[in-house]
């Protein structure tokens, strides 16, 4: 990774998510000042214009995985799907008639793996799928989750999707809209994050109580292990997979990032300490030398993991 990146400002208020288009060549950044950008990953600057909205609050943003479509949702419960080329161009324009149908904040959105079905999570604790070539629902809502819907995540098979709603991460069968499982475990608190091994049969979960991840195994519905716990203070808020599947890395209160080996559970090299902020979200790029981790400083921060120099994106 070349050094040094430059600091670009990326708004007034804090982003709330990020994702690297699947070529790598730029990533996206969704704020809470209502604006989504792309980001050149070489060079730090900006690509093109930026998507805003001067009311309301983008907390979300996913790429399909051609890389043509970029996806965002927005805190008064809108979907926008932009085409990639249009943050070069003029003016921006949905991809079809903008999806509707939740009552609350879009709070998660992600891509199936194939690219013809988006998830997106509410905090009306509902789960939508959404035909991405006509932008019209596919089928009824995931169920109604009881609490806000934080996170969701496909399998890499795209057979499952993971929801995680107050203390539970349910599965459900994307093909026949079923439930396939619960994963209760023994939480007090929130679950915020949810990432799938790029093999499939691992979950992890982050956001417990006591600064905790579980690793699940899907097929039979049990814990791998004991906890995982290394960050000070209460909440995981972040969780993210490397590409090659030997590590995952954790974001939490302790305001660092830390990484860890996938087979033992245990720390895998030192924390990345200093970001200037709490980090809502981890994104590994598609080749996974960098880790992106966005936070409320208003910076993104870049990761090396080759090096563990990092770049600043202010």
């Amino acid at each position: 990774m070349t050094s040094p990146f430059r600091d670009v400002r990326i708004g007034r208020c804090a982003p709330a998510d990020v994702a690297f288009h699947p070529g790598g060549g730029c990533f996206a950044v969704a704020g809470e000042d209502g604006t989504v950008r792309l980001w050149d990953t070489a060079t730090g600057h900006a690509v093109g214009r930026s998507l805003a909205d001067p009311v309301e609050q983008a907390w979300a943003v996913a790429f399909h995985p051609r890389g043509h479509l970029v996806a965002t949702g927005w805190s008064d419960g809108a979907v926008r799907v932009l085409r990639t080329a249009a943050f070069r161009t003029a003016a921006f324009r949905t991809a079809g008639e903008p999806p509707g149908g939740h009552t609350g904040g879009v709070t998660a959105l992600a891509f199936h793996p194939g690219g013809h079905l988006l998830a997106s999570a509410g905090q009306d604790g509902r789960v939508r799928l959404w035909r991405t070539d006509t932008l019209q629902p596919a089928g009824e809502a995931l169920g109604d989750h009881g609490d806000p819907v934080h996170a969701v995540a496909f399998s890499a098979d795209g057979g499952l999707l993971a929801c995680a709603a107050g203390r539970t991460v349910r599965l459900w069968e994307v093909g026949g809209g079923r439930s396939a499982c619960r994963l209760p475990g023994d939480h007090s608190g929130s679950v915020h994050a949810v990432a799938f091994h790029p093999a499939g049969r691992l979950l992890a979960a982050a956001g417990y109580d006591r600064n905790q991840v579980r690793l699940w195994d899907v097929t039979t519905g049990c814990p791998v292990g004991e906890p995982v716990r290394g960050h000070r203070g209460d909440h995981v808020w972040a969780v993210a997979f490397h590409p090659g599947g030997r590590f995952f890395a954790t974001a939490g209160d302790d305001l660092a990032v830390r990484r860890w080996d996938t087979a033992t559970v245990r720390p895998a090299g030192e924390p990345l300490s200093g970001q200037t902020g709490h980090v809502s979200s981890l994104a590994f790029h598609p080749r996974g030398h960098l880790l992106a981790a966005p936070d409320a400083g208003g910076t993104v921060r870049l990761w090396s993991m080759a090096s563990i120099r990092d770049a600043r994106i202010r």
